[in-house]
C-alpha cells in the first residue's frame, strides 16, 4: 500500500514541474542464510537491486535465484 501510495501522490519540484517517484523494495529474512547483521543487509540489498532492475516500483524477496546478483554486487559492478 505505501508503494501504491507513492507512485500516486502528485509532488513537484523547484520549479513546479511534477516528479514522478516510485519505491522499490528489497526484503530479506532472518534465516541461517544470512547469519550475521552484516549478510542480512547485504540480502536486502541484492533484493532492492533485483527490484529495481525489474523495472522499479516493485519488491523482491531475496532467495537463492539472486545468486547472480549477488555475485555482481561483490564484484562492485
Amino acid at each position: 500500500r505505501i508503494r501504491a501510495r507513492v507512485a500516486e501522490a502528485e509532488l513537484h519540484g523547484a520549479n513546479g514541474e511534477v516528479l514522478n517517484i516510485t519505491v522499490s523494495v528489497g526484503v530479506a529474512m532472518a534465516t541461517s542464510a544470512a547469519p550475521t547483521v552484516k549478510e542480512f543487509v547485504h540480502h536486502a540489498s541484492v533484493a532492492n537491486r533485483h527490484a529495481k532492475e525489474a523495472g522499479k516500483n516493485c519488491v523482491r524477496q531475496f532467495d537463492v535465484p539472486l545468486a547472480p546478483i549477488e555475485t555482481w554486487l561483490r564484484q562492485g559492478r
